[in-house]
């Protein structure tokens, strides 16, 4: 963080990021393209959202890794599984589409056969 001096005290540049209040925002972010773990579709949006101070009801920060609806890669386990979407959308403020495409096998990179097969629509 950078500080600029005064004659009385040391303050950051933008003191209304630093105190600036939390807003609850309830946003349903869906990605069907997550072929990796880097989460790049969405990464962007819930940095946004964070720096923003925008939260979900929970209060907490929204995080890429968990906070989307859609394909789930395990790098690690060579495995995905699907986060489904919700079948009530009441209460949400925003609908936040990444993508929709879904994921080719050869996408995903613990395969090393090409192939052409949607895995998820």
């Amino acid at each position: 963080m950078v500080f600029w001096w005064s004659d009385t005290f040391t303050c950051p540049p933008y003191p209304n990021l630093v105190f600036k209040e939390e807003k609850i925002v309830n946003i349903a972010i869906i990605d069907k393209t997550v072929p990796t773990e880097s989460y790049r579709e969405h990464k962007g949006l819930t940095w946004l959202l964070n720096h923003q101070r925008y939260v979900p009801e929970s209060e907490e920060a929204y995080n890429a890794t968990t906070d989307y609806y859609g394909f789930v890669p395990d790098e690690k386990d060579e495995s995905y599984t699907i986060r489904d979407l919700p079948t009530d959308y009441s209460g949400t403020d925003l609908i936040y589409l990444a993508d929709s495409y879904g994921v080719y096998e050869e996408d995903l990179p613990w395969q090393t056969k090409e192939k052409h097969q949607v895995v998820h629509p």
